[in-house]
């Protein structure tokens, strides 16, 4: 295995240890109180009627996925991007805007000490 890999399976152990590890589970939302977002005016949820049913659909930010739930489309989208790239499901991982994806990556992957190749068009968001 190589010291990319261990590093980071001793850190995913290290988190299941100290219960810090997070897991973006599927919520249902159809029912729930929003208080996380300021979506006071509930313009990010929608009301499909026909004749029989009324579905409620979730269609814009609310707030972060691991505090205000992620959908079942987030899922889908993800495990179709990583189809299509890999082959395996769950190896995808979307985010809002490339800045937050940067900011994610290069806070939590790189230590001290290592070495970060970038070409001129990605905007550094932190340095290591």
């Amino acid at each position: 295995m190589s010291s990319f890999r261990s590093r980071m399976a001793a850190s995913i152990r290290r988190r299941m240890k100290n219960s810090t590890l997070r897991n973006l589970e599927v919520m249902s939302t159809s029912n729930m109180v929003d208080f996380l977002s300021n979506d006071y005016l509930g313009m990010s949820t929608l009301q499909l009627e026909d004749n029989e049913t009324t579905t409620t659909v979730r269609h814009g930010s609310t707030g972060s996925r691991l505090l205000s739930g992620n959908t079942l489309s987030h899922t889908s989208l993800e495990n179709y991007i990583s189809n299509l790239h890999t082959g395996f499901p769950s190896n995808a991982l979307l985010f809002n805007s490339g800045y937050t994806a940067n900011l994610s990556v290069f806070g939590c992957i790189p230590r001290e000490g290592d070495n970060v190749i970038m070409d001129e068009e990605v905007r550094v968001v932190r340095t290591v």
